[in-house]
């Protein structure tokens, strides 16, 4: 008898630990064709991925499975059809896999301008979310391809972006995406942000590519990893769908920061920003935002018709390692921006192919910003003998050694090294490819000149 009763008993309890284990979601898997998805192409399953994300939400944690096939959205925004984002919201321990899974998402249809808020034309048409998480943590993404459709959209050339993102993360804690893809979006591919902000986001071996406004925008983050990720095509829409500024490959543009405090501790290693028709990387203000790092990566700038290759602004930014071709316009590095103060900038041991100014600094008066570059390969590839500086420095506080500056012969009598106002300049090396020509330097108002 005390037999049976302790065997009851442990019965009971392996019960309750049980589901209690299944009802914390931590052993439970929503598979989406288990509440009417079916990967066809032509099913709508905006219906049936609300109820996998308000089945998730209510269990709290899980893992959402995506078999194989293309799961098509029909819904979108607008005023005659008021539907949601795919939202999951205050989980724990949250996975969103899939296996050759693509969610595609409706593009038929037109932006026009029927809002005014403060005076700027808005839509109330745009893209739902496919997955958009708020205040959740411990979040794995992976195996996902998601096609926004902006390709087939068409809108009012004065309205704004709107927030058509395809991965929005907001408010979110430890997260990690990889072997994602995620293109033709109608904003971002992917957005972070929030109010309290992102922290601890690892995003690997994803690319990003053909989006209306940016390949990725970080507004509010603490603490980013982006290892072997491509940010690419920004603004190259396959349609008739214009472009949204700013178009660039990654925009860290800080929103809802804290008084007196600084977002960041964002490092990205074997990236690649490529052919983005505004900035490839930029990040602008230096007192809201600190420690960034690009380390061995490589930025290209052929097919973009803005001149900044890379808008190098925050508190501790750092380029090292880097290959950077500035392309054969106008582009270069701005190693500082345009009336921002409080910037630390160091590029290092990179190489730097510009046909314009290949690395710009100029601050104003008034303005205070470190910038150190050191044992760069600057190279020249212009082929207009036009009047111009390479690179343009004129920063108070810079510093510029060990460095090797190269310029084509051929217009050596026309293009001058400016460092003007430097700290120091020093070891550096400046070169043609014909023996006996050296460019003329120019190092008005520099306090150590030792090259």
């Amino acid at each position: 008898m005390k037999a049976n009763k302790l065997i009851k008993t442990l019965i009971l309890l392996f019960t309750i630990t049980t589901s209690a284990v299944y009802s914390n979601g931590i052993v439970k898997t929503f598979n989406v064709k288990d509440y009417g998805a079916n990967g066809d192409g032509v099913t709508d399953n905006y219906t049936a991925l609300i109820k996998v994300a308000k089945a998730v939400n209510a269990n709290g944690s899980g893992t959402v499975y995506f078999p194989a096939g293309n799961y098509y959205i029909a819904q979108y925004h607008s005023k005659s059809t008021p539907v949601a984002d795919i939202l999951f919201t205050g989980c724990n321990n949250l996975t969103i896999t899939g296996d050759k899974a693509v969610i595609t998402l409706n593009g038929n249809f037109y932006r026009d301008a029927d809002l005014l808020v403060n005076k700027v034309k808005k839509s109330s048409t745009e893209s739902i979310v496919p997955i958009s998480l708020s205040n959740c943590q411990n979040v794995i993404i992976k195996g996902i391809e998601i096609n926004g459709s902006i390709n087939k959209m068409t809108r009012d050339p004065k309205v704004t972006e709107g927030s058509g993102h395809l991965i929005q993360l907001w408010d979110c804690n430890n997260v990690n995406i990889s072997n994602v893809y995620t293109h033709h979006g109608q904003t971002d591919g992917i957005y972070i942000g929030g109010v309290k902000g992102c922290r601890g986001v690892t995003i690997t071996n994803t690319i990003s590519s053909n989006n209306g406004r940016q390949g990725m925008s970080i507004t509010h983050l603490y603490n980013g990893v982006f290892e072997n990720c491509q940010f690419i095509n920004t603004g190259i829409t396959d349609g008739a769908y214009l472009r949204h500024a700013p178009s660039a490959g990654v925009d860290i543009e800080p929103e809802r920061i804290p008084a007196g405090t600084k977002m960041g501790g964002i490092v990205f290693t074997n990236c690649t920003f490529a052919n983005n028709m505004g900035a490839q990387f930029m990040s602008i203000s230096p007192k809201i935002t600190a420690n960034i790092k690009l380390v061995k990566c490589t930025i290209k700038s052929q097919t973009s018709p803005s001149k900044y290759t890379m808008i190098l602004s925050a508190d501790s930014l750092v380029v090292d390692g880097c290959t950077i071709d500035c392309g054969n316009k106008q582009g270069s590095v701005y190693a500082s921006w345009t009336g921002r103060t409080g910037g630390n900038v160091e590029i290092k041991n990179s190489t730097i192919r510009s046909a314009f100014r290949g690395i710009v600094s100029a601050n104003q008066a008034n303005m205070s910003n470190k910038v150190t570059i050191s044992n760069n390969d600057i190279i020249c590839t212009s082929t207009n003998p036009v009047k111009t500086y390479f690179p343009y420095l004129t920063s108070k506080d810079l510093i510029f050694e060990n460095n090797r500056v190269q310029i084509p012969s051929s217009v050596s009598s026309a293009v001058t090294p400016l460092i003007n106002n430097a700290a120091r300049s020093q070891k550096n090396t400046f070169s043609t490819d014909k023996l006996g020509i050296k460019p003329k330097v120019s190092y008005t108002g520099t306090k150590l000149i030792a090259d």
